[in-house]
């Protein structure tokens, strides 16, 4: 049954307010709205390596395939790095594989001042699991810092300068985990940068022994690496970041791809509505949980007021809360089309929460006089918030 509400301030201002809030919200879930940023990457003047920095990605220039690794089942890798911020507030991708079967089946990432080496792999159920070896504290400012990770039958090893620092017997990295596109600089999927300069990888189809692994940090920490300083049987593809120039970086030894860098970042194979058990955990905070929540709030408050003068309030709170994920869920998809954002069906859960909340301040009694004056404005009926 529809009110007749009486005239008064409420008549336009709640209108206005309502659409005013609903742009704020469409700014702040779209901005910055480049649609194809230039790719921040470029070429260290006068020394060998490359920079990215923030919105910047490589690419392998077709995956890494299966075939090209021999019989050994064991991989490795070696990556020198020098971090742009040293401490980072959440995290960063530096490395990445991708496949579609499993989209982020090996990671190198950045969390504060720690190095996560993360493996997807599904289990006996089929369910996709995560595989974690943490290396605590290990950059430091204004310096550069090579990293390697070798695999064999008893689990993976790290090693940070040449330098045994961790080791994980539930991860092994097979040939598998390093089959398919390369990413550096950011995730495949999602938005995470990764802010550092990049100074030489290799890939390798076996595990590296201790011995091999000291050589090549001996070699990565040189100003100038001839190719034969380190032995290139076994590699699979070496980047030494050398041409100072262009858009592509070759590969020195094996038969892995060349490196692209494009003209316009991108994320390669962004995912949309991403699940909620698919969102980086360093990523999902308390603190982003609680702007989506009460940033719809005030949403939720002003136009569960102006409907409340129309309809009765069960209908009234219906179609705000309605509402409320409607437009969240406008903002997701577009965020998809959007390099800097990401697309998850969380934020569409607490922004709807955070619509009903608001219209639950209604009822609160600080405010609620407040709202039947001002924003309501309708005679008293027996399922009004006032009652």
């Amino acid at each position: 049954m529809k009110k007749t509400p009486e005239p008064g301030p409420a008549t336009w201002i709640l209108p206005c307010a309502c659409i005013l809030f609903t742009a704020v919200l469409l700014v702040a879930g779209l901005w910055p709205f480049k649609l194809f940023p230039k790719n921040n990457v470029s070429w260290l003047p006068g020394q060998r390596g490359i920079e990215l920095g923030g919105q910047g990605i490589i690419y392998s220039s077709r995956p890494f395939e299966a075939g090209q690794f021999r019989d050994s089942s064991f991989c490795s890798l070696t990556i020198r790095v020098q971090p742009r911020i040293v401490y980072l507030n959440n995290s960063g991708t530096m490395l990445a594989f991708y496949s579609a079967q499993n989209p982020e089946q090996f990671r190198l990432m950045q969390y504060h001042d720690e190095l996560l080496i993360r493996k997807d792999h599904r289990d006996a159920e089929d369910r996709f699991k995560t595989v974690e070896l943490e290396l605590e504290h290990v950059f430091l400012r204004d310096e550069a810092v090579t990293f390697t990770v070798t695999a064999g039958p008893s689990g993976a090893v790290a090693y940070r300068n040449g330098v045994r620092a961790g080791r994980s017997a539930r991860m092994r990295l097979t040939c598998a985990d390093v089959a398919g596109q390369l990413v550096l600089g950011d995730s495949a999927v999602a938005y995470d940068p990764w802010r550092g300069k990049l100074f030489e990888l290799a890939v390798y189809n076996q595990e590296l022994t201790p011995q091999e692994v000291a050589r090549a940090y001996a070699a990565s920490g040189a100003d100038s690496v001839s190719q034969d300083s380190v032995s290139n049987q076994g590699m699979l593809a070496r980047y030494m970041f050398m041409e100072g120039a262009g858009r592509e970086v070759h590969n020195s030894a094996g038969a892995g791809p060349n490196l692209i860098i494009p003209e316009v970042f991108n994320i390669l194979h962004k995912k949309i509505l991403m699940a909620p058990w698919e969102e980086s955990r360093d990523k999902l905070t308390l603190r982003d949980i609680a702007i989506n929540i009460f940033g719809f709030a005030p949403l939720g408050f002003l136009l569960g007021a102006y409907l409340a003068r129309h309809w009765r309030w069960n209908r009234a709170v219906m179609i705000t809360v309605i509402a409320g994920a409607s437009i969240s869920f406008t903002i997701e998809i577009l965020q998809a089309i959007i390099p800097s954002r990401d697309s998850g069906v969380m934020d569409i859960f607490t922004n709807t929460f955070g619509t009903w909340l608001g219209v639950l301040l209604l009822r609160w009694p600080p405010l609620q006089a407040f709202a039947n004056r001002w924003l309501i404005a309708s005679p008293k009926s027996a399922d009004h918030p006032a009652n």
